[in-house]
Parts: C-alpha cells; sequence; structure tokens
C-alpha cells in the first residue's frame, strides 16, 4: 500500500483499514501520518485527533502526543 494514497482519504472507516494494516506491517508511524494528515485536513473532527493521540500512545511517543491539539 503506498502511502501517499493513504493520506488522501478522510474517510473513517478507509483510514481504520489503513491503519490497522500499516501497524500488522511494524509501520505504525505510517498510520500515524494518515491520521495527522485527516486531522489537518478536517479540523473540527475529533475522532482523528484522537486516533492520532492513541497511535502516539501505541509507539509510546509521550511528548508527541502533548502537541497534538
Amino acid at each position: 500500500m503506498q502511502l501517499t494514497q493513504a493520506n488522501e482519504t478522510t474517510d473513517e472507516g478507509a483510514l481504520r483499514a489503513v491503519s490497522l494494516t500499516f501497524k500488522a506491517m511494524g509501520r505504525p508511524a505510517d498510520a500515524v501520518e494518515c491520521y495527522e494528515n485527516a486531522a489537518r485536513k478536517c479540523p473540527g473532527e475529533e475522532s482523528f485527533a484522537m486516533e492520532t493521540l492513541n497511535a502516539y500512545a501505541g509507539m509510546g511517543e509521550f511528548k508527541k502526543m502533548q502537541q497534538v491539539g
């Protein structure tokens, strides 16, 4: 799966599938990037920010969690 294709979507179902795929492939940072991009495209969508937080927590990136707004 190409990261550039995954970064274009803001569909929650597609993002969930992409995120799980990246995690299974051992690429959790790519999953985080997808959610970060979706959150930037839809700043009022709280679920994208929450998923970004969860992804950072799963990676142990606690300082980055503090920067999610």
